[in-house]
C-alpha cells in the first residue's frame, strides 16, 4: 500500500486511542494478563520492565494469589508464559507480579456447593469488558550501520509501527484489530534499483473485524485475516467463519485473495479457499486431544496453484507432556500432476514432543520435513535456488532449571541435504544465573557450533544484565565468529551495550549498540527504539 494510505490509517489509530484514553481507566497501567490462548498466557510487560526468560510471575485476583507462571518467550513490551500451577482459571485483567513465591502459596479452587456457601456456577461468571476498550502500542525504531572495511558503506533505516485493538466494539463483542509497519531504507550506494539509494517499504499485516469470544457458538473474521484452524491457507483478504456443531466438533470455511508475497499489497489474481472440521475433547489442566482435517486450494487467475489436505493432531497431558503433529498431502491435477509425476504426495510433515519430567528437567524432540512448495509462478525455478533444504531435519534438546536461580540447556540438530552426502550439523549450549555476581544482576553464556559441507565454526557469546534503577537496566556483552572455509579462517569479535528504560508508566525506550572488530569484518551498528503502550 502507498505511504499516504498508511499515514491515514495510522493517524486514525492514534485519534481513536486518544479519544478513549479516559475510558481505559487504571487497569491498563498495571502489569496484568492480556489474554489467555490455548497454549500460553500473555502479559503486558516484557524486557522494558526487566523480565528475562525463566522468571516466575504470580497471578493475583484481588489480594488472592491464584496461579504461577514461568516466562518462556519475551518481546520488548509483552511476554508469553507457561502455567506452572493454578487453582482458578486465569482471565484477562488478572494482575501479575514478579515474585519468588512458593508454589504452595497459590490458592486452590473452592469446593463446589458447600464449603464456602456459594455455588460453583456463580464462580464461573466471566467479567464483562467495557465497550470500545482500546489497547495497543505505537513504536518508532531507527537503525544505523557503518561498514568500516574497504569502501565505506552506510545504511540508515527509520521505521514506524503500531498495533491497535478495540474490544467489544460498540458493545457488540466484535474486536477491531490492525497491525501496520512502515520502513525507509537510506543507503550510501544504489540499491536494487539503478540510481536509487532510498525507498519506502510499507506493510499492513492485519486489519480486520474479529469475533472469537471463548465459548461462543460462532467465530468469524472479516478483512485481512488468518484462520486459526486452516494453517495452510495463511493470511487472506477475505473472511473466515467457524461454528460449533456440538460440544466436541467445530466446522468452518475461509475464502479470499492472497496478499502479494513481496509487498503485502492487495492482490486479486490469486484466490484461496479452505474448509475444515475439528474435534476436541478434554481440558488443558488435565488431558486434551484436538484433531483437524482441512481441504485447501489456491488458484492463479482460475488456474490451479495448489490443492492439498491439511491434517493436524495436538495432544497434551496437563503441563507435563505435549505432542503436536501436522502434515500436508498434495492432490495433484492438471500441470501439477505432470510436474510431480504423481497424483498424490506428502509435501510437508512436522512433529514435535515436549516432556517436562519434573520441575528441573524438560526435553523436546522434533522432526521437520517441511519445504517450499512450487506454485504456477515458481515451477520453472531450479530446486537448488527454490529450496535449499536447510530446515528439514531432526532437532532435540534438554533444559535444566537448577537451584540458586540457574538455568542450563543443550540443543542439537541435524539438517538433511538431498544433494549432498554431508548433512549440516548444529549445536548450542547455554547457561544463565540470576542474582550473580550481585543481587538483581543476570549472567548468561552461550556457545554455538555449525558444520556444513562448505565450512565449520563456532560462536561464543556472553552478556551481563545490570539493573540500575527500577525502570532502567543496562546490558553488556560480547562474542565472536570463528569459521574455517576451504582452508581460510575467518575471525571476528564484537562488543555490545544495551539500555532499556520505561517511564511515565506507558512509555519505553531502548538503545542497542554493537561494534565489530577485525580486518575481515568491521562495522558499527546502532538501533534505537521509542514506544508507548496504551
Amino acid at each position: 500500500m502507498r505511504i499516504t494510505t498508511f499515514a491515514l490509517l495510522f493517524c486514525a489509530c492514534n485519534l481513536i486511542s486518544a479519544s478513549h484514553a479516559g475510558a481505559r481507566g487504571r487497569l491498563k497501567e498495571r502489569p496484568q494478563v492480556k489474554y489467555v490462548s490455548k497454549s500460553a498466557v500473555y502479559v503486558n510487560v516484557g524486557k522494558n520492565m526487566g523480565l528475562v526468560v525463566g522468571d516466575t510471575l504470580t497471578v493475583f485476583r484481588g489480594k488472592r494469589a491464584i496461579a504461577m507462571l514461568a516466562v518462556e518467550h519475551l518481546s520488548t513490551t509483552s511476554a508469553a508464559c507457561r502455567i506452572i500451577r493454578n487453582g482458578t482459571a486465569i482471565k484477562a485483567g488478572d494482575r501479575v507480579r514478579l515474585q519468588r513465591a512458593a508454589v504452595a502459596a497459590v490458592s486452590h479452587s473452592p469446593k463446589p456447593n458447600g464449603a464456602n456457601g456459594k455455588s460453583a456456577k456463580s464462580k464461573k461468571r466471566r467479567p464483562r469488558h467495557p465497550a470500545n476498550e482500546v489497547s495497543g502500542f505505537v513504536e518508532f525504531q531507527g537503525y544505523w550501520q557503518q561498514v568500516q572495511v574497504g569502501e565505506k558503506l552506510a545504511l540508515f533505516r527509520p521505521s514506524l509501527g503500531g498495533k491497535l485493538k478495540i474490544r467489544n466494539l460498540a458493545g457488540t463483542g466484535v474486536e477491531f484489530r490492525t497491525r501496520l509497519h512502515a520502513r525507509k531504507y537510506n543507503r550510501s550506494q544504489s540499491s536494487y534499483y539503478p540510481g536509487r539509494r532510498d525507498e519506502w517499504v510499507n506493510r499492513v499485516f492485519e486489519i480486520a473485524l474479529v469475533y472469537d469470544k471463548a465459548g461462543a457458538p460462532v467465530e468469524f473474521g472479516i478483512g485481512r485475516v488468518y484462520s486459526p484452524y486452516i494453517r495452510g491457507v495463511g493470511y487472506i483478504d477475505g473472511v473466515h467463519f467457524a461454528a460449533k456443531i456440538n460440544a466436541n466438533f467445530r466446522a468452518g470455511i475461509a475464502a479470499g485473495s492472497e496478499p502479494d508475497q513481496e509487498t503485502l499489497a492487495t492482490n486479486g489474481h490469486r484466490r484461496k479457499y479452505g474448509v475444515f472440521l475439528t474435534w476436541e475433547k478434554g481440558s488443558y489442566q488435565k488431558q486434551r486431544l484436538e484433531t483437524t482435517v482441512a481441504l485447501s486450494g489456491s488458484y492463479e487467475d482460475g488456474v490451479v496453484n495448489r490443492e492439498f489436505v491439511y491434517l493436524q493432531l495436538n495432544w497434551s497431558m496437563a503441563n507435563r507432556l505435549s505432542v503436536y503433529g501436522s502434515a500436508e498431502v498434495d492432490v495433484n491435477r492438471a500441470w501439477r500432476q505432470a510436474a510431480q509425476g504423481s497424483s498424490v504426495n506428502v509435501s510437508n510433515f512436522f512433529v514435535t514432543a515436549n516432556w517436562r519430567l519434573n520441575q528441573t528437567v524438560a526435553i523436546y524432540l522434533s522432526g521437520d520435513a517441511r519445504h517450499n512448495v512450487h506454485t504456477l509462478r515458481s515451477i520453472d525455478t531450479p530446486d537448488s535456488l527454490f529450496d535449499s533444504s536447510l530446515r528439514r531435519g531432526v532437532y532435540s534438546g534438554v533444559d535444566f532449571t537448577l537451584p540458586a536461580n540457574m538455568r542450563f540447556g543443550v540443543h542439537a540438530s541435524v539438517r538433511f541435504r538431498e544433494q549432498s552426502r554431508q548433512n549440516n550439523l548444529f549445536g548450542s549450549a547455554y547457561y544463565s544465573i540470576r542474582h550473580f555476581p550481585l543481587r538483581g544482576q543476570t549472567l548468561a553464556l552461550r556457545l554455538s557450533y555449525v558444520k556444513t559441507q562448505f565450512s565449520s565454526g563456532y560462536r561464543p557469546m556472553a552478556s551481563l544484565r545490570l539493573p540500575v534503577t527500577r525502570r532502567l537496566a543496562l546490558s553488556l556483552g560480547g562474542g565472536g565468529y570463528f569459521y574455517e572455509t576451504g582452508g581460510r579462517k575467518t575471525r571476528s569479535t564484537y562488543a555490545t551495550a544495551r539500555a532499556d528504560y520505561s517511564f511515565l508508566r506507558r512509555f519505553y525506550a531502548s538503545a542497542d549498540f554493537r561494534q565489530y572488530f577485525g580486518s575481515y569484518l568491521g562495522s558499527g551498528q546502532l538501533q534505537v527504539e521509542l514506544g508507548i503502550n496504551f
